[in-house]
């Protein structure tokens, strides 16, 4: 990985890295139910970057507790190796994760 964190983020958004790790079956994901459904957020991501999770690749939290979704990451569990986080949840320095920031815009929706 590039010592510059923009260098990084064009390394990782969206790259063929992730894509072939999500068509490999090889990419598990918690998110929050609210997250998985509503259409301006993961739906939204799967379209921008052209990628589709299968129902098998995703855990699916209710409550949408980001607590649990890194947790869920940093412990595999379910064999779960990604998460839905927000960049000022605390939790991300004591976890030893890759980010990958989107670097395409994502429409917001009402």
């Amino acid at each position: 990985m590039a010592a510059d964190p923009v260098e990084n983020r064009l390394q990782l958004g969206g790259t063929s890295i992730v894509r072939n790790a999500i068509k490999a079956g090889e990419f598990k994901f918690a998110a929050g139910a609210e997250f998985v459904e509503f259409p301006s957020t993961l739906p939204a991501f799967q379209e921008a970057y052209g990628f589709e999770l299968e129902s098998d690749q995703l855990l699916i939290l209710s409550g949408g507790n980001t607590a649990a979704t890194l947790r869920a990451a940093a412990l595999n569990n379910s064999d779960v190796n990604g998460a839905m986080t927000y960049g000022t949840d605390g939790g991300l320095d004591a976890l030893l994760t890759m980010l990958a920031n989107s670097l395409k815009p994502i429409p917001a929706t009402a």
